[in-house]
């Protein structure tokens, strides 16, 4: 299969505020080389080595969206696809995705800023057959460039967050540009799908299921043996500040009547010294200085360690729920088989918490009921155990969304995968 050369459209059709924000990005870009040098940021400079050329580029800014476009690579790999690019916005979703794509024919790359230089670069170096944005990732040179030289954009696992559904006249009009520049909408949800119509003015997308149904479980087994005597554990991982106040405070109360340990995974693992000090009270260690000894609270410090965790929970509680920050993935626990809680505030995966909700796998509670909703599991384990086994039941009926999403995009572009 040779290399497809880039064409260029007319540039006459772009608005008029596409030209006026990559201006300010251009006039703004000497203060991005004021960043410090590291390979990170010689990436995001648009400096690129060792790139290739003519693949599937597949673009997933952060931690979460490495994990869903998991299943998609493999599910491109499976249909014979030899060369695929995974690109990351942040420092936390590259060193994920380069510890997990590490197969032969992968790629991963730190994605450009948002200016012409650096995304011209990029592309220039990549000449990217079909070009995939996971979930929310929309940036206005990068996709007015992908247009202009015919590169298809597809949307995958799309997602219409409340804050961007909620985008203001008049810049709710760039949003439906840059949603009309994608040749396929495959959406994740019903409500994301309509979303996504109104924004854009027109009818067109696909709603062929959620990513993150797709998603293994983890590799890397955590032996008990690394972390002490087993006993009941309560597993919070994701979480963010104004929460961990909240668990280490349930479960100061709970371990009164038995025997009882808390694992604390904070989202930004530069916060654990902070984690560390607020439970001062409880014996506290630390992931990476091993903890075979006696402890209360243990710290996950490291990345990649929460999923291996999981496993072991009597309970699991999903951060970013209980403060408005939209939750996280409740289906990492659940498939699992763990009796998982979490807060009001999923907007971000409201329909996976639906379904869990829905068909008994999880539960929904408030600050205020969270030490009800923890010692009545904790103290009628039948009931939490009926809860965990419908996890893994549900997410094995919801599969096969990303199979069908790259059916989608290989059949839509027929002419260039023949070339």
């Amino acid at each position: 299969m040779g290399i497809r050369p880039l064409k260029v459209v007319e540039r006459s059709s772009f608005p008029i505020w596409w030209w006026i924000y990559r201006a300010l990005g251009k006039a703004l870009s000497p203060i991005l080389h004021l960043l410090p040098r590291d390979s990170f940021n010689e990436g995001r400079l648009g400096r690129f080595k060792d790139l290739p050329q003519g693949g599937i580029w597949i673009h997933a800014v952060s931690v979460g969206e490495v994990g869903a476009a998991e299943s998609l690579v493999e599910a491109f790999l499976n249909a014979g696809e030899d060369k695929i690019l995974i690109t990351v916005g942040t420092r936390a979703g590259w060193k994920v995705a380069k510890a997990r794509f590490q197969r032969e024919g992968l790629f991963v790359a730190v994605a450009p800023f948002d200016v012409a230089h650096a995304v011209g670069s990029f592309l220039e170096q990549t000449m990217p057959k079909a070009a995939l944005f996971v979930e929310t990732e929309l940036w206005p040179v990068m996709m007015g460039s992908c247009r202009e030289k015919e590169i298809p954009l597809f949307w995958v696992n799309g997602r219409v967050s409340d804050r961007m559904w909620a985008t203001p006249w008049p810049f709710r009009g760039v949003v439906g540009w840059m949603i009309r520049q994608f040749r396929l909408r495959l959406m994740r949800g019903l409500e994301d799908l309509d979303r996504a119509k109104q924004l854009a003015g027109d009818g067109r997308g696909l709603c062929l299921g959620d990513l993150k149904f797709d998603k293994k479980l983890p590799t890397t087994i955590i032996d008990s043996d690394d972390w002490g005597p087993m006993e009941r554990v309560l597993v919070a991982g994701s979480t963010h500040e104004g929460e961990e106040e909240m668990i280490l405070g349930a479960f100061g109360r709970l371990r009164k009547d038995g025997d009882l340990r808390l694992v604390i995974a904070p989202r930004q693992v530069d916060r654990a010294d902070w984690v560390a000090d607020i439970a001062a009270e409880f014996k506290v260690v630390r992931w990476s200085e091993g903890c075979q000894s006696d402890w209360d609270v243990l710290i996950v410090d490291e990345i990649g360690v929460l999923a291996g965790l999981y496993r072991w929970a009597t309970i699991a509680l999903v951060g970013g729920s209980w403060i408005p920050r939209g939750g996280h993935n409740p289906l990492e626990p659940a498939s699992m088989g763990i009796p998982t809680l979490f807060g009001p505030y999923m907007d971000n995966f409201r329909d996976v918490a639906g379904e869990l909700l829905g068909h008994g796998a999880a539960r929904s509670v408030d600050r205020e009921d969270l030490i009800v909703a923890l010692k009545g599991w904790l103290d009628h384990p039948d009931e939490a155990a009926q809860a965990g086994r419908l996890g893994p039941w549900i997410v094995k009926v919801r599969s096969g969304a990303a199979r069908r999403m790259v059916s989608e995009v290989l059949g839509s572009v027929p002419r260039l995968l023949s070339e």
